[in-house]
């Protein structure tokens, strides 16, 4: 079951301001686990951040997401540092 991935607005303009580099490294991560059955075991789950439930990390990198059975919806992007301090 290959799943898909859905930047909310606020994903999508953070991850538009990112680095070609690091936009690359994101696609090529996503690309990669599009087709992952076990995607859910290779995140994990944060506390506090709804809704979402789960963060995958790339690098320096974390993407906040919520799973909805194929659909991977993507509420954050950003560096370490800074994905965990603003809300959501």
């Amino acid at each position: 079951m290959p799943y898909t991935f859905t930047f909310t607005n606020k994903a999508k303009k953070e991850f538009l301001k990112l680095e070609s580099n690091v936009q690359r490294l994101i696609r090529i991560k996503l690309t990669t686990l599009k087709n992952q059955p076990d995607l859910v075991q290779k995140t994990k789950t944060v506390q506090d951040l709804l809704p979402a439930t789960h963060r995958l990390r790339i690098s320096n990198y974390r993407l906040l997401i919520n799973f909805e059975k194929e659909k991977v919806i993507i509420y954050r992007v950003g560096h370490r540092r800074e994905v965990y301090k603003k809300k959501l």
